[in-house]
């Protein structure tokens, strides 16, 4: 989250900046905040960011990110594939 380190990784380059750390386990800064910079650092890389809920990945996309993980629906959608798997008598 610090512009000076970035730089100095040539961030500049990067084609797709992944940040799969929820705000709540992040320190000094958050996904907004980290959305809002690589955006200046680097304008044309895609930007992937985590989210906890559907508020908040909301905010995300109106600052910028170009897609926004949210880990409650991705088990959600998991666990009912897994669901549909084990009545079908496919789960193995």
């Amino acid at each position: 989250s610090n512009a000076d380190t970035l730089h100095h990784a040539n961030i500049h380059h990067a084609q797709l900046v992944l940040c799969t750390i929820p705000d709540a386990f992040l320190k000094g800064t958050n996904n907004k905040k980290l959305v809002d910079l690589v955006r200046k650092l680097c304008p044309h890389a895609k930007v992937l960011v985590t989210a906890e809920r559907t508020t908040h990945a909301r905010e995300l996309y109106d600052v910028g990110a170009d897609y926004v993980i949210q880990p409650s629906v991705l088990a959600g959608e998991s666990v009912a594939r897994a669901v549909e798997l084990g009545l079908s008598g496919d789960l193995d």
